[in-house]
């Protein structure tokens, strides 16, 4: 005669299981984090965070096209789960698939209009496409548009002090650390910053996974490249 599993016992099965995923994960111990992830996936359908966790930890991993399987059912299930949609497109991106990327990042866009994720994705692809123009526009916008995030100061950050000599690129980064002290990108930034005034041959610009260095050009013209823009500016 079989036996059930008491309620108690099954809800403490969960927990233990839950708390060696987010184990893995923060030890960025990928694989293993990517299993037990989807396991709980798997076992736990309704749960978003199950989808979103396991597409991470895939795409970290270096599991491309489990993670693009995984997200994209994610995103079908769940259309209004941002962090599906975000997660997608940097599958794309660690791929180097920077069209597919452009192309996700609208999509998300047109989904959430009100996220600064996109709009920062976006004009990552669009400089990797040496589409430069239309980058800058999107990233100032970006900042207009949301003055209190850290990556939308970043990029506009990174295009400035791309501009400037040593000693304005090393004021730049200054203020931006002064406004965000806890975020290690724009220390390092800085730091470059302080070598390249010791070492001006040395000047480099600050980048991050996947970026591929690139100095765009002032804006002249309209984006092309970012859709729900151009809706909104013409209902103007």
């Amino acid at each position: 005669m079989a036996t059930s599993v008491p309620a108690p016992a099954s809800a403490s099965s969960r927990e233990a299981r839950l708390t060696a995923a987010e184990a893995a994960s923060e030890a960025k111990e990928w694989r293993r984090a990517a299993e037990l992830w989807d396991e709980l996936r798997a076992e736990f359908p309704e749960n978003v965070r199950y989808w979103n966790k396991a597409g991470e930890a895939y795409c970290h991993a270096g599991v491309f096209e489990r993670a693009d399987l995984v997200l994209t059912e994610a995103i079908a299930l769940f259309p209004e789960n941002e962090w599906a949609a975000y997660w997608s497109i940097i599958v794309a991106r660690r791929q180097g698939g920077w069209p597919e990327a452009l192309r996700r990042a609208e999509r998300m866009g047109r989904s959430f209009p009100a996220s600064w994720r996109p709009m920062v994705e976006a004009a990552d692809a669009l400089a990797a496409l040496q589409r430069p123009i239309e980058a800058e526009e999107i990233r100032r916008e970006a900042l207009k548009r949301f003055p209190g995030e850290f990556w939308t100061n970043f990029g506009v950050a990174r295009l400035e002090a791309e501009r400037s000599d040593p000693p304005g690129a090393m004021r730049i980064w200054s203020e931006l650390v002064a406004r965000f002290p806890d975020q290690p990108e724009a220390a390092a930034a800085l730091q470059a910053a302080r070598d390249a005034t010791r070492h001006p041959l040395r000047q480099r610009t600050p980048t991050l996974p996947g970026d591929e260095i690139r100095k765009p050009e002032a804006p002249t013209r309209p984006a092309r490249g970012f859709p729900w823009r151009l809706r909104t500016r013409a209902k103007r």
